[in-house]
């Protein structure tokens, strides 16, 4: 393995990494054990485990928030570990490759602004929003937030709405990840008053870089989910390859001619080794509900090993 530094290479054959397990425990348990102290921010440690418990929450309401407003697409807006650690959770599962599903808004420049509203065709009706900032009062997040209220606003007294109205239907649209404490988050506090969905959370004590199992990374990946049928799982030789392929086909029509038909694939593909002789194959089973694939390999039974004196003769 090559380091940053060109000169010096790390060889790790014939390592015994089973001599450093005792103090990896002492590690992890000391980990834990510190996790829910205040300050200390360690919560991403006990994380993935507690979000276990608000996945099927989470998307509901991602799917209650696209049957709201008939919006298919997601806008994210937010800045450091709100943008980036969404990023990266629908890389690694092979979603929105081409960045249509689901779009990211985090500067305040007009060009930013142009960027953005190309890729929602100029429509904003088009698309939901998530609002995502810890302190809730974030200057790029609040000042994105505010520039797609009044454009939602005007879209919709476009269609002959009032003022009211428009600002009713226009508030349908966002959704908030924040602080759960109004007095801590303004933003908290404009969702309770105007009156949007559901209740997303960043978590105390978590830190932006370590929060891919956050509600803002969860949502959105219920938001842009495969469906079962797009994944397949196949074991052969000791090796068991779960992938996944996902196909779109996108039509803009004008009246009764076609002006374009737009093709879409995307996949991903993860290989894990797990040998025949300690894995019973045949009663393999997979379950696919709410963007989380659960794979039970249970393993056999391990015989004894015999041992016994044998005499010399």
């Amino acid at each position: 393995m090559l380091t940053k530094n060109q000169d010096i290479i790390a060889e790790f054959s014939g390592v015994e990494f089973s001599k450093y397990a005792s103090k990896t425990g002492d590690f992890v348990k000391e980990f834990k054990s510190r996790a829910n102290q205040k300050g200390q921010f360690l919560n991403w440690v006990n994380l993935p485990s507690e979000q276990l418990k608000r996945v099927d929450e989470i998307y509901e309401l991602a799917q209650n928030l696209k049957n709201l407003t008939g919006a298919k697409k997601l806008s994210v807006m937010g800045i450091g570990g709100s943008k980036h650690t969404v990023e990266h959770m629908l890389s690694i599962n092979g979603l929105n490759i081409k960045g249509e599903d689901i779009v990211f808004y985090s500067d305040v420049d007009s060009a930013s602004l142009e960027r953005f509203l190309y890729k929602l065709d100029n429509d904003v009706l088009s698309s939901n929003f998530m609002i995502a900032s810890k302190s809730g009062s974030t200057f790029e997040t609040k000042d994105g937030f505010l520039r797609v209220l009044d454009m939602l606003t005007d879209a919709y007294k476009a269609q002959g709405k009032s003022e009211e109205e428009a600002k009713k239907a226009a508030n349908k649209h966002f959704i908030a990840v924040t602080d759960a404490n109004a007095e801590k988050s303004e933003l908290r506090r404009t969702s309770n008053e105007n009156g949007w969905l559901g209740d997303l959370f960043i978590h105390d004590d978590v830190g932006g870089r370590f929060s891919a199992f956050d509600d803002h990374a969860l949502f959105t990946l219920a938001y842009a989910g495969m469906k079962k049928e797009d994944i397949h799982l196949d074991y052969k030789d000791g090796i068991l390859t779960i992938s996944g392929e996902k196909n779109e086909e996108k039509e803009e029509k004008d009246r009764d001619k076609y002006l374009r038909r737009e093709f879409t694939s995307y996949s991903f593909h993860r290989s894990f080794e797990l040998p025949e002789e300690r894995y019973d194959v045949a009663k393999a089973q997979a379950a696919y509900k709410d963007g989380i694939l659960e794979v039970t390999l249970p393993k056999k039974e391990q015989k004894d090993k015999v041992s016994r004196q044998i005499e010399v003769k």
